[in-house]
């Protein structure tokens, strides 16, 4: 949060920390400068989360196909492009490879 004056531009920064059996809240603002503020908040959002384990995702091979995949339907695009527009072929004729 930051907050325009005439002169100075302050701001406040709010730390989460992870704690997963309480919510506590900070009473206090440390000081940081003239017109900059810190607090900390401590809450279970604070906490990572794991997403996926033990092979729950695509894995490298996967991956490698899904970009392999896209760069020959890329091509095919473009091959198909070039011939209808640069080479005059319409229609049926036009194919891929």
């Amino acid at each position: 949060m930051v907050a325009s004056g005439s002169k100075e531009n302050c701001s406040l920064s709010v730390s989460v920390i992870c704690d997963l059996n309480k919510v506590q809240v900070s009473n206090s603002l440390t000081i940081l400068g003239d017109c900059d503020y810190a607090t900390e908040l401590k809450h279970p959002s604070g906490c990572a989360r794991i997403i996926s384990v033990n092979g729950k995702g695509w894995g490298w091979f996967g991956t490698l196909m899904i970009i392999i995949s896209c760069l020959l339907g890329g091509y095919l695009l473009v091959g198909a492009i070039y011939r209808h527009f640069f080479l005059g072929i319409h229609g049926a004729q036009v194919k891929f490879l």
